[in-house]
């Protein structure tokens, strides 16, 4: 799927500075709607895409982990 973010990763010596809000919103100029999962227990992580407007659409279990996971959506406004 063209929309799916397999992750944002940022070093995390230059985490909290705006970099992961700007890979986003680049990949928000380029589509109109972006899919990702990220780990229920990941607080800060989820807390972040949901800052950024994304919503929860779905929880399942990971096969490869056993760990819940999330599956999040954006979708441009207009």
């Amino acid at each position: 799927m063209e929309s799916f973010v397999a992750g944002v990763f940022v070093s995390s010596g230059f985490q909290s500075k705006g970099i992961g809000k700007l890979l986003l919103d680049y990949s928000r100029c380029k589509h109109n709607k972006l899919y990702l999962c990220v780990y229920k227990k990941n607080d800060r992580v989820l807390r972040f895409y949901l800052r950024e407007g994304f919503i929860i659409s779905t929880e399942q279990i990971d096969g490869n982990t056993g760990e819940i996971e999330l599956v999040m959506e954006w979708n441009k406004r207009g």
